[in-house]
Order: C-alpha cells, then sequence, then structure tokens
C-alpha cells in the first residue's frame, strides 16, 4: 500500500512560527534602516543649513559696524555713517528680524531709488535715535515700498538674537524644524567698529 505522507499539524504551526519570526527580523530591520537614514538625512539638511545660514549672515552683515540693539526678535545694525552727519540714518542701518509666524529670520534694509531727488531722500531718511522706536520707522518706509528684505534662513522653530560687549559681537541662535525634531544652532558675528554719540548698545 502506497502512503502519502503530508505535513502534520506540529509540522505546519513550527512552519508558521519560524516565517513569522524571519518576517518580523526583516520588518525590524527595514524600521531601524528607515530610521537611520531619516536620521542622517537630517544631518545633512541640518549642516546644509547652518552653513548656508552661516555664510548669508557674514556676507549681509560683514560691513556692519556695530550691533546698536538686538532684544530677542529683532537686532538693530549700522554700517556706518555714509551719510555724512555724524548720526545715525535708516539707510545706514540693518534689521535683522526673526518672523516666528513665517519660520525664517530675515534682513531687512532701506534703499531707496536712484531717481529720488535729494531733498526728497533727506526727508525720508529718517534719523534713528536710540531710546526712540526704530521699528516705526523701519514699518513707515516699509509701507512705502523702500525696503528690500532677504531671507537668511527658514524652515525655524524658535531663535533669539543678543549683543554682548557694546556691540562688539552679534551672538545669533535658532532652532530648525527637522523631521527628527528641532536642531539647534547657534553663530557669533564680531562687529569692528563703536557705537556712534547717543547710542549705548
Amino acid at each position: 500500500m502506497n502512503r502519502r505522507r503530508g505535513l502534520t499539524l506540529v509540522e505546519l504551526l513550527v512552519a508558521l512560527a519560524v516565517t513569522a519570526l524571519v518576517a518580523a527580523g526583516v520588518a525590524s530591520l527595514l524600521a531601524g534602516l528607515g530610521a537611520g537614514l531619516a536620521v542622517g538625512a537630517d544631518t545633512r539638511t541640518g549642516m546644509l543649513a547652518s552653513v548656508s545660514t552661516h555664510r548669508r549672515l557674514v556676507e549681509s552683515l560683514t560691513p556692519g559696524v556695530v550691533v546698536l540693539r538686538a532684544d530677542g526678535d529683532d537686532a538693530l545694525v549700522w554700517f556706518g555713517d555714509d551719510v555724512p552727519g555724524g548720526v545715525v540714518e535708516a539707510s545706514e542701518a540693518a534689521w535683522l528680524i526673526l518672523d516666528r509666524e513665517r519660520g525664517e529670520l530675515g534682513l531687512e534694509t532701506i534703499e531707496f531709488p536712484d531717481d529720488l531727488p535729494p531733498f526728497e531722500r533727506a526727508l525720508l531718511d529718517r534719523r534713528l535715535v536710540e531710546r526712540e522706536d526704530d521699528r516705526r520707522t523701519l514699518a513707515e518706509l516699509r509701507g512705502r515700498g523702500f525696503t528690500r528684505r532677504l531671507v537668511l534662513a527658514d524652515g525655524l522653530v524658535d531663535g533669539m538674537l543678543s549683543t554682548e560687549r557694546q556691540g562688539g559681537v552679534l551672538r545669533i541662535e535658532v532652532r530648525f524644524d527637522l523631521q527628527t525634531g528641532p536642531a539647534p544652532w547657534s553663530s557669533t558675528l564680531l562687529m569692528p567698529g563703536e557705537a556712534p554719540e547717543g547710542w549705548s548698545p
């Protein structure tokens, strides 16, 4: 008599258990690989964001002489006495602004058109005084279309701008929003000059 032998129930259960263990190991391996790739991609993204942000800051603020004010969300940097008179004019300054809603660090400067008559330019180019609100002057000139905005960094979660040594150092601390979580970054820029008369950063 010819008996065909099949799998017993025990053999079938053992085969299913071994297959389940192998599948669980492969799934765990793939999950670990995916997490490793995400961390690697975030590391590269964070490094590129840090380098490009620092390069933009240095290029944009290199002509800066001194930090006149830095208080958390924004800073006022003076580029020197380009308009004779020994005072800080709006066109000689730049505002470094941390926009939390957009997640951006931007730089705004005043730029008057070349064809603007000198008398009208002199009327519009406001003198900035230490205890007055320079942000109001910026908002007014922005409303008239005389500002230029440059985004230095985007994809930010948080940040802080501060100054040290009587405006000789600008410190920028931000956190980039990455897949694996916020990545902190900071930069310190040295400003070579001294504050103009009437300002004490």
